[in-house]
C-alpha cells in the first residue's frame, strides 16, 4: 500500500477549532482519505460538516450525539470500507513535520495489531507508575496516535466507552500471550504525553483538547465497573461497608469510618473514587442496595424541590428515592443542612431547597410518608434529629 493510500481516523466531540487545524495540517504534508466520526451537537456539528467538507478526500459521518472515543472508533472499524494499515489520530493533534506516518509504517509488519506508544496498566485499564508494583502488567496501545492492521483489529475486542478504551483489547491479547502484536515507536511517547504545547517530533499535541469540551474522560462509568468488579470480589472474601459521599467536593466525607469510600459531584476525580454526577437531573450512578451509609453534608439545600426540563420534575423527592434505592436495608442517611429558622438557611442564593425539623417525619418517615403523593419510593425510619448550630442533623434508617 501507498503511504498516501493509509485512511486516517479522528474522533471528535463540540471541537471544529481542533478538526480544522488537524485537517489543515495533515493536508500540508499528506493528501491520505480522513474521515472525521463527529458526535458533536448539532449546531456544531454542522460547523465540522463544512470545515470537513471544504478539503478534498476528507469526509463527514455526524451521529448528533457524543458517541465518544471508543465506540468512535469501533464504528469506524466495523462500517468504514478500510482495508491494510489505518492511522488513529486524536483530534487534538497538529502535524508539524512530513514522515510521521512513514515512520510508523516502517514499525508495523504485517501480522501486527498496530504501533505506537506502550504503557502499563491493570487489568482495569489504570496506568501502572514506577512506584507501584504489578506483578502482571498489561501492555496498553495507546489510542491517541497509532497504526493498525485493520483486518487484525478486527480479530480482538473492539474499543469501548471508558477512560482507557483499549483496555478491554490489550487484556485480551494479554490473556492470549500475544505482546508481540503491538510495537513501540519511541518518538511517539513523546507527542502523547508531553501535552504542553510544546513541540515534539513530527507532532503537537494540545493534550485533553476533546475532554476539555466533553468535560469527561467517561471516568464514571469506568469507574463504576471498576468499583463493581472489585465489589464482587471482596465479597468473595470478606465484607467491607462502604460509604458514599453527596456533594462531596474534592474529597468524600467519611463519618461513618467505613472501609471503603466513594463521592459524587459535578466534577470527577478517580484517584479519590469521585463519580461525577449532575444528582438534580442524573439518578446516583451506583446500584440497588449497593451502600451501608450514605452521607450529605450542605448538599440538599441546592437540590431544587420543582423544576421544568421541559416536563415536570421533583429533584429533591426524586434524590431521596435513589438514597433510599442505593442504601442495603437498615443502611443510614445522614443529612447535614442549614435549617429554618436560621438566616444560614436563606442567606446563600444558591439555597433553593428550605428543611425543616418536620420535612423528614412527615414527608419520608416510613410511617407517615407523604412524599409517595409526589412519587416518592421508599421509607424511612428517623433515628434521630438534633440540631448543630444553624445545621439540622438528620439521621434516617432505610427500611
Amino acid at each position: 500500500m501507498k503511504i498516501t493510500e493509509i485512511p486516517i481516523i479522528t474522533i471528535s466531540y463540540n471541537s471544529p477549532d481542533l478538526i480544522s487545524d488537524l485537517i489543515e495540517s495533515v493536508r500540508k504534508f499528506y493528501k491520505n482519505p480522513i474521515y472525521v466520526i463527529d458526535g458533536s451537537d448539532s449546531e456544531i456539528g454542522n460547523n465540522i460538516k463544512n470545515i470537513v467538507n471544504s478539503f478534498n478526500n476528507t469526509f463527514y459521518i455526524g451521529f448528533g450525539f457524543n458517541i465518544h472515543h471508543g465506540p468512535g472508533m469501533a464504528w469506524a472499524i466495523n462500517n468504514l470500507p478500510l482495508s491494510g494499515p489505518v492511522l488513529f489520530i486524536d483530534s487534538d493533534m497538529t502535524v508539524i513535520e512530513g514522515g510521521f506516518i512513514e515512520d510508523l509504517y516502517i514499525h508495523l509488519k504485517e501480522n501486527m495489531y498496530g504501533v505506537g506508544n506502550i504503557i502499563e496498566v491493570n487489568r482495569d485499564g489504570f496506568t501502572i507508575f514506577d512506584q507501584v508494583v504489578d506483578s502482571n502488567p498489561i501492555k496498553y496501545l495507546h489510542p491517541a496516535l497509532m497504526l493498525c492492521n485493520i483486518e487484525i483489529m478486527r480479530m480482538w475486542p473492539l474499543p469501548i466507552k471508558h477512560g482507557a478504551p483499549m483496555t478491554e483489547t490489550m487484556v485480551a491479547i494479554h490473556d492470549a500471550d500475544h505482546s508481540e502484536l503491538i510495537g513501540v515507536v519511541d518518538w511517539v511517547y513523546d507527542v502523547i504525553e508531553k501535552s504542553d504545547n510544546v513541540p515534539s517530533r513530527f507532532l503537537l499535541h494540545e493534550g485533553r483538547g476533546t475532554v476539555n469540551r466533553s468535560g469527561s474522560y467517561n471516568l464514571d462509568e469506568w469507574l463504576k465497573s471498576v468499583i463493581e468488579k472489585r465489589d464482587f470480589n471482596t465479597k468473595s472474601l470478606k465484607y467491607e461497608n462502604k460509604s458514599l459521599d453527596l456533594g462531596c467536593g474534592l474529597s468524600p466525607r467519611n463519618i461513618f469510618n467505613a472501609q471503603i469510600v466513594y463521592g459524587v459531584d459535578v466534577q470527577d476525580d478517580l484517584e479519590k473514587n469521585i463519580i461525577k454526577a449532575d444528582l438534580v437531573l442524573e439518578p446516583i450512578p451506583f446500584d440497588d442496595n449497593f451502600f451501608d451509609f450514605v452521607t450529605a453534608h450542605d448538599f440538599i439545600e441546592h437540590i431544587p424541590r420543582i423544576i421544568y426540563n421541559p416536563t415536570r420534575k421533583l429533584p429533591f423527592v426524586d434524590l431521596m428515592s435513589e438514597i433510599w434505592r442505593v442504601l442495603k436495608m437498615n443502611g443510614k442517611f445522614y443529612s447535614s443542612t442549614p435549617a429554618f429558622p436560621h438566616a444560614a438557611a436563606f442567606w446563600d442564593p444558591t439555597h433553593v431547597n428550605i428543611i425543616t425539623e418536620t420535612t423528614f417525619p412527615l414527608y419520608f418517615d416510613n410511617v407517615n410518608t407523604m412524599a409517595k403523593n409526589y412519587g416518592f419510593k421508599g421509607g424511612f425510619q428517623i433515628e434521630n434529629q438534633f440540631w448543630n448550630g444553624p445545621h439540622l442533623v438528620s439521621i434516617l434508617i432505610k427500611v
